[in-house]
């Protein structure tokens, strides 16, 4: 549980290090002995630029695009709306698996947020062929295979393995509904 509260802290200063990025960095006058990367700033004839191309030496206005201090934080701003959660999907649920507690827990569902993936919601094995419960589409699903301890209703904790071709299987269908919340993976 930790390792999950961590990791989500970690995406969500993510955020705030990209923009203080965009300010902390523009104040620097430009230094002809330094080397700029591309996305890099410099002051120059008290304009602000952003370096188009890895440059050093001189200036030359060839390498350079001019923008403002509102303009990188507007663009840090669309940077961020593009990578903010997606809508979330209903989970493709198999093999007689159901959303159990839906007035409580709601369906079972995924969403994305930037590069991870996230679940909710109660599956229930209570007619259940196969302990494969949920076929994730692409997209959704991890690079490597995932194990994952689950809360199981009215049952000792199990485990859910998530596997690279999307297939969600539980260790057993004959223990209980699986707890979602909480499970989420990297799928870079």
């Amino acid at each position: 549980m930790l390792n999950k509260i961590e990791d989500d802290l970690e995406g969500r200063n993510q955020n705030w290090q990209a923009l203080d990025k965009h300010v902390k960095n523009i104040s620097d006058e430009f230094d002809e002995t330094k080397t700029y990367a591309v996305g890099d700033y410099a002051i120059y004839d008290n304009m602000l630029y952003r370096c188009a191309i890895e440059t050093t030496g001189e200036w030359n206005p060839d390498n350079w695009i001019a923008t403002s201090v509102g303009a990188e934080i507007a663009s840090h701003l669309a940077d961020r709306e593009a990578h903010s959660p997606g809508s979330s999907i209903l989970m493709p649920l198999r093999n007689g698996w159901f959303a159990g507690g839906v007035e409580t827990y709601g369906e079972c569902r995924c969403y994305k947020d930037r590069n991870r993936v996230y679940f909710t919601g109660l599956v229930n094995p209570a007619v259940a062929t196969d302990d494969m419960f949920c076929q994730l589409p692409e997209g959704y699903r991890p690079a490597y295979r995932k194990i994952y301890y689950a809360v199981l209703a009215d049952s000792p904790a199990e485990y859910i393995t998530i596997y690279p071709d999307g297939r969600m299987v539980a260790s057993s269908r004959t223990k209980g509904s699986v707890y979602l919340f909480g499970v989420s993976f990297s799928i870079i």
